[in-house]
């Protein structure tokens, strides 16, 4: 009976023991401007390893040892907070980090604080872009981004921009950097068959851009592979945030005039020169000039009064108008964002006219502490009302070539077509020339968090592109006259599908061995589909559809495509604060190339210290961050 009681004693002991060495502690997570916050990392102070992340009502629970004295808070967007544990419930309320937007970029598949990237990278906010009438969004980049030149090949609206990322890297490729809007490659090309072509990424509103990231150097951009060889953009848009519902509405206007026209000369300038051409060749035979002109023109206008300026007629003043409607809110388990944009542009060359139309819708949702799903749609549509290329004499601008002693419109009121080079104006007021662009952009992820420290990441996106060209030469035209109207139809689409796949595995080992490793895979397949048809002998210049055409005089049609399969790693290691060290590897396979040589491997690596985290400076004043890096 005696040992019976003994060993009572010893086991309620042991039990008393147990629990006096493992605790369990509870708690809520908030801010005050946000309410809960979901997702929170909640670990002990000196062992990060025992650790876990508030759900989506900003709750949390974890058990601790007997000797555990404090739980740390940290938060992307929040000042990391440390408070002591004082008893089984610990709340622990937030305060935003004001800088962290700054701090925190974009990189290829993830983000890393500013601080601790090895590679180059210029990165432009929504703060940049706030109250700049930006007409597309790699304009946003001129001026802000170093290492980056931006150049437009026309002035006319709605033109692709010339963009070198630290200069040329090819002579006869392409020169142009590798899009990446919210983790899915874009098609970039140039879809039209003008010398300047259409700019496929005016179809994206500036005012839908949270931030843009230019990955500039080799180490850097190497995770994209072949296609990161011109450097990288990567484009994040905005997104719903947690709180009430705010409905924000933009609208500007402007007009635009030209400030550097020709000067050319007046009619009796015009006169007095010519007199001068035409008497070292004495007069051609003729008694004088006016019959010379009228022999060769077939116009009296030698002997008019007319005083046009042709310079004028190819001008005007141009207008532009833009509005945009977001509304976003959301709770802490899920956020939405709804925008809306229109623009409409009227150039300062005549019949240059842009209009653009879109709408977008993102939704983000938390399922669990363990998994959260969203994703984002965006629809658009631009018409561009073109002008012929520089070089053709149906360009408005070459009206500069007309002499102004024949008038723009003859007796008769009608544009006058007996000029000694075309009037193009003819072609605006008796013909249309309209690419329009219909764009979808769409993605879809879901993020499951496998353990506090390991993520599984699945994103699916997809990009259509439909161009039409539509042009039509009436009946009064050069081109369209001898052939009672001329029309062409154009038709161009781009369909583009990716998917990524990612695991990353971050972890701090003894609070000064800091490491991340990222894996992953991609797929990408992208179809081009063209055709077009032209046709002649149209009834009426009413009649402007090919199928009123008595004669369909051509049409072709072809399709292209092609595959990328790329598997990639990288590794981010941190010491202490002060020493990094970063690898990355990409091999791309590409359907393009034959199958003994359709893969390629491209790696990369990088260092770089924090000097200022170094004792010797640690306290100074006058340096707020010194970093070394090379790559």
């Amino acid at each position: 009976m005696k040992k019976l009681l003994l060993s009572m004693i010893l086991s309620f002991g042991l039990i008393s023991l147990a629990f006096a060495q493992d605790k369990v502690i509870t708690g809520k997570v908030t801010s005050n401007s946000s309410g809960p916050l979901p997702g929170v990392s909640v670990y002990v102070k000196g062992a990060a390893s025992n650790g876990t992340q508030t759900d989506a009502t900003g709750s949390y629970k974890i058990s601790v040892s007997g000797n555990a004295k404090t739980l740390v808070f940290t938060f992307i967007g929040f000042k990391t907070k440390e408070i002591a544990i004082t008893g089984s419930t610990v709340n622990a309320s937030l305060d935003e980090e004001n800088t962290t937007l700054s701090d925190v970029v974009v990189v290829g598949y993830g983000t890393q604080n500013r601080r601790d990237v090895t590679g180059s990278i210029a990165k432009i906010t929504s703060a940049d872009l706030k109250d700049r009438p930006l007409a597309t969004i790699e304009s946003a980049l001129q001026g802000k981004a170093p290492g980056v030149f931006i150049n437009s090949s026309s002035g006319k609206l709605g033109q692709a921009l010339q963009i070198r990322v630290r200069g040329i890297s090819s002579i006869s490729a392409s020169n142009q950097p590798l899009f990446v809007i919210d983790g899915v490659p874009i098609v970039s090309d140039a879809l039209g068959t003008y010398t300047e072509a259409d700019n496929p990424l005016a179809a994206i509103s500036p005012d839908d851009i949270e931030s843009m990231e230019v990955l500039k150097d080799a180490a850097s951009a190497a995770i994209y592979g072949a296609r990161g060889s011109n450097g990288v953009v990567l484009i994040t848009t905005k997104k719903g945030k947690q709180g009430r519902t705010n409905i924000d509405f933009g609208y500007y206007a402007g007009f635009s005039d030209p400030t550097k026209k020709g000067e050319f000369l007046n009619a009796a300038q015009y006169k007095q020169l010519m007199e001068e051409s035409f008497k070292n060749v004495d007069y051609d035979g003729y008694a004088n000039s006016s019959e010379l002109w009228t022999d060769y023109t077939g116009t009296n206008d030698w002997d008019g009064t007319t005083d046009a300026n042709w310079v004028d007629a190819s001008f005007r003043r141009g207008h532009v108008q833009q509005y945009n409607l977001n509304i976003n809110g959301g709770d802490a388990k899920t956020r939405f964002l709804i925008s809306g944009n229109y623009s409409n542009n009227d150039g300062i060359i005549v019949s240059n006219r842009y209009v653009r139309t879109g709408g977008r819708m993102s939704l983000d949702h938390t399922v669990s502490k363990f998994l959260d799903i969203g994703g984002a749609i965006n629809i658009s549509k631009v018409d561009n009302y073109r002008i012929p290329t520089d070089n053709a004499f149906s360009n408005p601008l070459q009206l500069n070539a007309l002499p102004p002693i024949q008038p723009i419109y003859d007796a008769s009121g009608e544009l006058n077509n007996n000029t000694v080079y075309y009037n193009s104006l003819i072609d605006i007021a008796n013909g249309s020339n309209l690419s329009t662009t219909y764009r979808t952009f769409a993605n879809a992820y879901a993020s499951l968090k496998i353990t506090p420290d390991l993520v599984f990441r699945s994103e699916y996106g997809f990009d259509f592109n439909n161009l039409e060209e539509e042009q039509y030469l009436g009946s009064k035209t050069q081109d369209g006259g001898s052939t009672s109207g001329y029309g062409n139809d154009y038709n161009a689409k781009s369909i583009n599908f990716n998917t990524n796949n990612t695991l990353n595995y971050t972890k701090v080992f003894n609070e000064k061995h800091s490491l991340n490793v990222l894996g992953g895979f991609t797929f990408q397949d992208t179809k081009f589909r063209y055709g077009t048809v032209t046709g002649t002998g149209f009834p009426s210049d009413r009649f402007v559809k090919i199928a009123s055409a008595a004669t369909i005089s051509a049409g072709s049609s072809f399709e292209t495509e092609y595959s990328f399969v790329s598997y990639l790693a990288r590794v981010n290691y941190k010491y202490d604060d002060k020493y990094l060290v970063s690898a990355s590897v990409r091999t791309d396979g590409s359907s393009r190339f034959g199958a003994n040589n359709r893969y390629g491997t491209f790696p990369a690596a990088s260092l770089g210290w924090i000097a200022t985290n170094e004792d010797f400076l640690k306290t100074s004043t006058w340096l707020s961050l010194l970093k070394v890096r090379a790559s």
